[in-house]
């Protein structure tokens, strides 16, 4: 009987060394670098000129923004990838999808819009530091 106590007893201690070493390795890797932020992202919008301009800093989440579009009508997209991982993905409100990029590298390119609608502009950041501008041409 004498036995089985202290054999529990030991048990007990060796569970609850466990979690203390689970614990400190936990509070451990916290502290030296599982670093985690959400970075910044300012979106300007000028509507009188149609232009947008998206500037992300060590940005890792993702934002969208508006822009009314007549069927035909081109926007130019200047993007300057700094360092990261820029998405960027442009979705008419009935459906239509024009464009998705899913690692856009420092570039300037054109969208043609088949029908006009209102359509979100999907910026997602995975460390991403640049600038995406946006101009309707007319």
């Amino acid at each position: 009987m004498l036995f089985i106590k202290v054999k529990k007893a030991e048990q007990r201690f060796q569970m609850t060394k466990a979690i203390y070493a689970l614990i400190i390795s936990l509070f451990y890797l916290f502290l030296t670098g599982c670093e985690f932020s959400l970075g910044t992202i300012v979106i300007k919008e000028n509507e009188a000129k149609g232009e947008i301009v998206i500037t992300l800093n060590s940005y890792n989440d993702k934002n969208d923004c508006k822009i009314t579009l007549n069927g035909g009508d081109s926007i130019l997209i200047d993007v300057e990838n700094e360092k990261g991982k820029i998405s960027l993905n442009i979705i008419g409100k009935k459906g239509s999808n024009p464009y998705t990029g899913s690692d856009v590298k420092s570039s300037r390119f054109t969208v043609t819009v088949s029908e006009s609608d209102v359509y979100k502009i999907i910026v997602k950041g995975q460390k991403a530091t640049g600038t995406v501008k946006i101009k309707k041409l007319k």
